[in-house]
């Protein structure tokens, strides 16, 4: 249920499953921790940037990252979806 509540209220539509689209969220994290991990280890040893910093800096990108990554995955599959989306929001009135 939190999954997908989460998926829902913070992505809107979505494409597929519950099990697939959990698959999805676990296979985009695994990718940003490796990335994280060799970004952090880049920035502390090689550039000789302090751990805090790298933590930071870290942190920050990949919060952002993590949403683009997840929004692109569990859309993944439907090519009509964007502009499903924007047909919706388009013929919606709000006053």
């Amino acid at each position: 249920v939190r999954h997908s509540s989460h998926r829902y209220l913070v992505f809107g539509r979505y494409v597929g499953g519950y099990w697939r689209s959990l698959g999805r969220m676990y296979t985009g994290y695994s990718i940003i921790i490796m990335l994280s991990t060799m970004f952090n280890y880049i920035m502390t040893k090689k550039l000789d940037v302090g751990h805090y910093v790298a933590w930071v800096v870290t942190l920050l990108w990949t919060g952002i990252v993590n949403y683009f990554i997840l929004k692109k995955l569990w859309s993944f599959g439907d090519k009509d979806t964007d502009q499903k989306v924007k047909d919706e929001k388009e013929n919606s009135t709000l006053p």
